[in-house]
């Protein structure tokens, strides 16, 4: 990864709210301790695809497409 790929991947845990590991450095980690901060985690994988990946959770991308393709070509 380039010097710009990686600043910008490390501002994605605190936007988002996941885990960020190291694993170059934090190879020496409790099991159970990096599980238990995963599943603290994982609660937040909701808000952030309703926030960054789903923006209408009644539809789905499929029929997101096939919507805009009707608007714009018939």
């Amino acid at each position: 990864m380039s010097e710009n790929e990686i600043q910008h991947s490390k501002g994605w845990p605190s936007r988002v709210g996941y885990l960020h590991l190291n694993t170059k450095k934090d190879f020496l980690f409790n099991p159970i301790e990096l599980l238990n901060k995963m599943n603290l985690k994982i609660k937040n994988y909701d808000n952030f695809i309703n926030s960054y990946h789903c923006f209408n959770p009644n539809k789905t991308g499929n029929e997101e497409i096939i919507e805009t393709i009707k608007k714009k070509f018939f």
